[in-house]
This record gives C-alpha cells, structure tokens and sequence, in this order.
C-alpha cells in the first residue's frame, strides 16, 4: 500500500467523497459517552467540508448487550446528532447480544434501538433482514453509486442468501461490506474463528464461499480485533482477477476507551484511489503512520455510475 503526499490534513489531499467508519464506541457508551458525541457531533459538523456522504458502524455499539439500556441510550443519543445529517448503517458486535458470550442469544435490544425504529427514515436504506441485524444501503455520489452492505457478526447462511437476493435487485452496483469480525490483527490474516452466532461462518469462510465469488464486493469493513492495534488492511483477489480492499480498525484498547479514534475513507475515481486516515475529533489530530495513513486501488470502481 502506498504512503500518500502530504500533511495528513484532508485539505492536502484531493477526493471526491468520504465514508466515515466508526470503530467499536462499546466503552464510550459504558464509560466515555462525551467522547461518542465528540465523534458524532464531528462528523455532523463537518458533513460538507469533508464530503462525508455515509457513515458505518463496525459494531459493539455497546459494551454490556442486553443487560444496559443506558448504554443503549446513550449510543443512540450520539448516532441521532448524525440524523437528517448523512446517513447511518450499523452491524451488530458480540457484545451488542442479549446474552454476551451465547451463540444461541438474540439481538432484542440491538433491533429495538439500531433496528427498524432508527432506519426506518434512512434515504439510503433499501432493504432490512427479517430479524433486523443485516441491512442494504444504497449511495448517488459524485462519479459513482454503490451499495453498503451490513451483516450480522458470524454471517449465517440464511443470510447470506438474503445479501444475495438483495444484490440481484441492484446488479449494475459495487458492494461495501461491513460485518464486525473480520480481519485479525494478530495472525494477519481473516479470522478463522466463529464464537458469536450458532451455525454462523467465520470471516474466512465469508471470504471464501461469498466474498471472492462476488466480484462486485470490494470493500470489507470490520472491528472486533485490538491485541496488536486494532490495525490492518489487506488486499485480496477475488475469483474474476479484481481486487478486495479489507481493513480492520478498532481502538478500545487505548486510552480512554479508543480516544475517539475513527476512519476517513476518501475516494478519488479518477486517480483509482482510496485514501485512508484516522482522525481523532477529542486528540483533534491525525494519526499517520504506515497503519493509519495510506493509499489502496480502486481498479474496480471505475466506470460504475450505474443507478
């Protein structure tokens, strides 16, 4: 992945729109509230200055799942400063379950405040899973439309049929994906591992029995993963010769519960790049070393203005 010029400012560096990722906010809502409304506030501020036309939620939204509804309160108090601003898409994390630990839990309390209740208003929102937890947005940007695909943790194979079917309906489209576990920052590679949903697949699996074979599918999101930074990005081929962009970003581990750390994914079409930088609006800086402040191809967006 390439270094890009520059001072680590957006203004040094030009791009036609950004996607803003929030990373796990599992203890801001448990401990650190002001600094989730610190993110949110900044993104709702600087909607037009930074070109922010979505913002995705990687999940562990909350810490303490179905046992804290003023953690949900909380979370949602901070998402709702980003409504009629620009549009939200969230995953559940394994501790957004009712039961944290359980792969046979619900996801009542996620559904009740992350649910149809807080998407159902949504301009982007073009479909809804059943139970909820996986949904479709669809995104008019300038030099290109996409769709944002959001997945339960530990994707079922009920739903990854539902993720098909929804893509059918949009086949001129590029896919963002984002589920909560999916890159491992130790291994360095896509988890191996399932522990959240009964019968649910690991990122692997996800990878190869979905993802490689859907070359419209060029982005994957997720969180989940801390113990060597909460940082990493790959590239990976899928089955037509294209490339997968995949990153993981998470920062519970720091202070404060993440220090309020988040993701600007800056596309420029014409030059084929994403631009990726992590801001931090309580630090009110940048990070940008080789983890946090790079450049990946986008060879297959070009060319996609389809609607």
């Amino acid at each position: 992945m390439q270094k890009p010029r520059g001072t680590g400012t957006s203004g040094s560096i030009p791009f036609d729109f950004t996607v803003c990722v929030l990373p796990d906010t599992q203890y801001y809502a448990q401990k650190f509230p002001e600094t989730f409304h610190a993110q949110t506030a900044w993104i709702a501020a600087n909607v037009v200055r930074e070109k922010i036309v979505f913002v995705s939620h990687v999940g562990d939204i909350v810490q303490s799942g179905g046992e804290s509804r003023k953690e949900w309160q909380v979370a949602t108090a901070a998402l709702a400063r980003l409504h009629g601003k620009v549009p939200v898409g969230t995953v559940a994390g394994n501790h957004d379950a009712d039961l944290i630990g359980n792969r046979s839990t619900d996801y009542a309390m996620y559904r009740e405040y992350c649910g149809r209740t807080m998407l159902k208003d949504s301009p982007t929102l073009v479909a809804l899973s059943e139970d909820e937890c996986s949904s479709l947005h669809k995104m008019t940007t300038p030099g290109m439309a996409f769709l944002s695909l959001h997945l339960e943790p530990d994707v079922r194979a009920s739903t990854i049929a539902w993720a098909l079917e929804q893509m059918d309906k949009h086949p001129s489209l590029p896919v963002m994906l984002t589920t909560h576990n999916y890159l491992n920052d130790v291994t360095r590679a896509r988890d191996k591992t399932t522990s959240m949903r009964l019968f649910g697949n690991s990122a692997e699996d996800l990878f190869q029995g979905f993802i490689r074979k859907q070359p419209r599918v060029f982005c994957v999101l997720g969180g989940h993963q801390f113990y060597a930074g909460g940082e990493f990005s790959q590239l990976s081929a899928n089955d037509a010769g294209g490339q997968v962009l995949e990153l993981l970003q998470d920062y519970q581990a720091r202070p404060n519960g993440g220090d309020g750390w988040l993701r600007l994914l800056r596309f420029n079409i014409k030059a084929k790049k994403l631009i990726v930088q992590t801001y931090s609006p309580v630090l009110k800086r940048f990070e940008t070393d080789n983890d946090s402040f790079f450049v990946m191809p986008l060879e297959i967006l070009i060319g996609t203005t389809n609607v």
